[in-house]
Parts: C-alpha cells; sequence; structure tokens
C-alpha cells in the first residue's frame, strides 16, 4: 500500500494524538516476555510481546483495515540469536466510527520464537515496537523493550502457559490434513467494481467462519458474504473489493488468506487470478 494512500485511509477514520519525543506508553502496558530462564541446551525459546490496552480501548493487527495502524517490531539488537519473527494471533472484526478494522479488543501477546547460536552465551534482545491504541481517538505509542537470557539450564518461568496460549491462537499454515482447507480463489470485475471469491471445505462443516485478506498493495476487502453447500462441509465467502488507488490492480497480487472457525485457524497465499471469461 502507497504510504499516502495508507496515511488518508487512516487519518480519515480516527483522530491522532501525538505524544512527546521518547515518550513511554500512555494508554496501554507492554513488556517483553520469555517462557524459560536461560538457553538451555540449544533449542527455540518461546517469548512474546504483550501489550495491554487501557479497558476500553483496542490495537491492531498486522492488516488494520479501514481504520488504525499495525503494530511495527524492530529488533534492534539479536545477540547470539538468529532474528526472530513475530507470529500474529487472530483478529477480530472492530468498528470505530463506522469503518471497519481488524485487531484486539483487550490484551494480546504477539508470540515468538528465538533460535540460540552458542548454548554457551547469553542471547540479548533489545525491541522497539511503534503502535497504536485507539477508542474515540487513536494514539500512538513507542516502547524500547530488553531481554536479556543468561546461558544454563533451562526452567519454564511463570509465562509459559500465557507464551502457549497466545501461540495456540496463530493461524498454521494450511496442509493436506487441515481441518478446512481453500480450495479456490478467483476475481471478478468490471471497470473498478470487483469482488474476490473464495471457495474452502470443513470436514466436519462450517460453523461461524471468517475470513481476512491482506498483503495486496492499495486494496482492502469487505466482511464476507458466505454461502452455504453439501451441509455446510463446502462455503463460498464474497469479498468486496475496496479501491485506496484507483489505478491498482487485483489480479496478478499475490494475498495471504486467513480462515477462521470455531478451535482452528489457518492460512495460505494464493495469487490472485480473474475468472475466466470476465473483465
Amino acid at each position: 500500500m502507497k504510504r499516502d494512500v495508507l496515511h488518508r485511509a487512516v487519518f480519515s477514520a480516527c483522530l491522532f494524538l501525538t505524544p512527546g519525543a521518547n515518550a513511554e506508553p500512555s494508554f496501554s502496558r507492554i513488556e517483553l516476555l520469555g517462557a524459560a530462564s536461560a538457553v538451555g541446551g540449544g533449542e527455540p525459546l518461546l517469548l512474546g510481546v504483550r501489550i495491554e490496552p487501557q479497558p476500553g480501548w483496542k490495537t491492531y493487527w498486522r492488516a488494520p483495515g479501514e481504520s488504525g495502524l499495525p503494530p511495527v517490531f524492530l529488533f534492534q539488537t539479536h545477540e547470539n540469536a538468529a532474528l526472530p519473527e513475530i507470529k500474529w494471533p487472530v483478529p477480530k472484526r472492530q468498528n470505530l466510527q463506522g469503518q471497519e478494522s481488524y485487531g484486539y479488543d483487550g490484551p494480546v501477546t504477539f508470540p515468538f520464537f528465538v533460535q540460540p547460536l552458542d548454548t554457551a552465551k547469553p542471547v540479548n534482545l533489545a525491541l522497539r515496537v511503534d503502535y497504536a491504541v485507539c477508542r474515540d481517538i487513536c494514539v500512538p505509542e513507542q516502547a524500547d523493550l530488553t531481554l536479556h537470557i543468561p546461558p544454563g539450564p533451562a526452567k519454564a518461568s511463570g509465562n509459559l502457559a500465557a507464551l502457549q496460549a497466545a501461540l495456540d491462537t496463530v493461524p498454521v499454515p494450511q496442509h493436506d490434513a487441515s481441518p478446512a482447507r481453500i480450495i479456490a480463489s478467483y476475481i471478478t470485475q468490471t471497470n473498478q467494481t470487483a469482488a474476490l471469491h473464495i471457495d474452502a471445505e470443513a470436514d466436519a462443516g462450517f460453523v461461524s467462519p471468517d475470513l481476512f485478506v491482506d498483503g495486496v498493495a492499495d486494496l482492502i476487502f469487505s466482511a464476507p458474504e458466505i454461502s452455504y453447500m453439501d451441509g455446510r462441509r463446502r462455503a463460498h465467502f464474497r469479498l468486496t473489493v475496496v479501491f485506496l488507488d484507483k489505478e491498482a490492480h487485483p489480479a496478478g497480487q499475490t494475498a495471504t488468506l486467513t480462515l477462521v472457525d470455531r478451535e482452528f485457524a489457518i492460512e495460505t497465499q494464493v495469487k490472485l487470478a480473474k475468472q475466466a471469461g470476465t473483465e
């Protein structure tokens, strides 16, 4: 998404307050948590960034929707460890001033793993997080977090259960044995009116599914209209495409699809293509 287009979308949706330079978070708490007391024998270490907005406030997913800003995680130091990759829990659909956004309406933990390179040395992390919390207004927050993990035998910390629970909310890559699977996708388009169509199947049938789309430049997608077939074991999702840039083209772009229902959430990437015979 182009930066100026993103800013127009964000600022049209909510009023931002600007904190002073190097301000501590004012409307939320944030901390860097580890599941183990030490580096241990070289196995990946589970950690997480926990953001707790004040009651009634919310924060955002990697694709915020029509309003808000996604958290940005910048590892300034990852000493004795490969660069970690933040994982994103399943978001909720939210409404702020009549516009739809995707995020979290309470505390959320973004889990990740750290792979130690040398078990005889400590792991040191320094992480800057830029994020927004919103209610009637949106406030950009910033925090610098550090964590020192010494070498030695690893014991579980008091954060283990919470970090494992957060990891369980992260969508897993779609595979042949997934409880539900996306089986087809295509775009229908006439001039600047377009829709994304997704076909999916679920072994035990769908109950109350939702579908999120992100990773596509200059486009956002509506909540899906869903129709069911074969005793709810198959579903068709239709999402209206909203053009943030009238010159944008959905076809040919790669999208990340997140399919959620009950206790499962799966992700897969698809290359968007027009349905045969459509313009």
